[in-house]
């Protein structure tokens, strides 16, 4: 806990030492793992109390707020957060304020999926969903989020795909991607249809994939090459053609591979999936097995085109008929 909620606990609101002993323990495994766990929800019910329900049921709204502020564990400052929020609705507003700029990366699970987030995008998702937040207050934050050092913000991708095709945000938004390759940026930018900023999407398409840097919410982001190929998707121009054809065979698995590739006139996307396939039938690696009789390689991109071919609202009988014999059905 805080240093000054910690001396002030026992003498302040009466626990007894036991109490304060369990608290203490509960706030050392949350620091230790980094796991916040309120995905069963604060009230309780039939499921046993969890750490965030004993947190709700034993501190006060000054000790949680301290917590939230100045823990040392992101996971502790968030179940704070989220507790302040739910029970002390009146405090959220000044509170998102104050956790805004928190960056700190939780772990949480939904039942038996793992997940990480960020505090601040957090807290203010749960002021926001409980409607904790003024449409004022609220203006100005989303103005606030889309400047410098606020990538962290989830909330951010939401106003980007709501922005209106403006001259204003088209500055944003190339600011947005240029300097921090905010996610969702580039496939916006694409809805404009200007032909300066093909430069931008071909660029990212070619652009190295960045190492991992630990476990991270920025881990589950899509890397550029992935933002630039969803780009193309809404915007097909001819420039991008001979860049898709350069990483097909890094793709051919890849079902936003063959979105991209089939929004183009079905001539040149047919002809760039037959070189694909024939490619794939030359290769050493393209191992046959007893469950893969066209090799496994051909198996994985012949069910990403089944899933691609699935998503077309209508498919040329042309397509059809040049496609057909790459498809297969997944057996799962």
């Amino acid at each position: 806990m805080g240093a000054a909620a910690q001396s002030n606990l026992k003498p302040r609101f009466g626990l007894t030492q036991t109490q304060v002993n369990h608290i203490d323990t509960v706030l050392a495994w949350m620091t230790k793992y980094n796991h916040a766990d309120f995905r069963y929800g604060i009230w309780g019910g039939s499921i046993s109390p969890n750490r965030t329900q004993l947190l709700n049921r034993m501190l006060t709204a000054y000790e949680l707020y301290d917590l939230a502020l100045h823990h040392v564990s992101p996971s502790v400052r968030v179940t704070a957060g989220v507790i302040i929020v739910k029970r002390y609705s009146q405090l959220a507003p000044q509170l998102v304020m104050d956790m805004l700029a928190d960056s700190g990366v939780f772990h949480s699970s939904a039942y038996c999926i793992g997940y990480s987030d960020w505090v601040g995008s957090y807290v203010l998702d749960e002021a926001v969903n409980e409607k904790c937040m003024s449409d004022s207050l609220l203006h100005i934050i989303d103005s606030l989020i889309l400047t410098s050092d606020y990538r962290h913000i989830q909330r951010r991708g939401k106003l980007i795909r709501q922005m209106a095709l403006t001259d204003e945000n088209h500055a944003l938004l190339l600011r947005l991607w240029q300097e921090e390759r905010q996610n969702g940026a580039l496939l916006k930018l694409a809805t404009f249809r200007r032909d300066a900023d093909t430069t931008l999407v071909i660029e990212a398409l070619h652009e190295k994939r960045g190492k991992r840097n630990g476990r991270s919410p920025y881990n589950y982001f899509p890397t550029a090459e992935q933002q630039a190929i969803s780009a193309i998707t809404v915007w097909p121009h001819k420039a991008f053609k001979p860049h898709l054809e350069a990483i097909a065979d890094d793709n051919y698995s890849n079902t936003a591979f063959y979105e991209a590739v089939l929004s183009f006139d079905t001539t040149w996307a047919a002809a760039c999936v037959d070189s694909i396939f024939a490619r794939l039938a030359r290769n050493p690696k393209n191992e046959v097995k007893d469950y893969a009789p066209q090799g496994n390689m051909t198996l994985w991109a012949g069910e990403a085109l089944y899933r691609t071919f699935n998503k077309l609202s209508h498919p040329s009988a042309e397509l059809r008929r040049r496609l057909w014999h790459y498809i297969v059905v997944p057996k799962y």
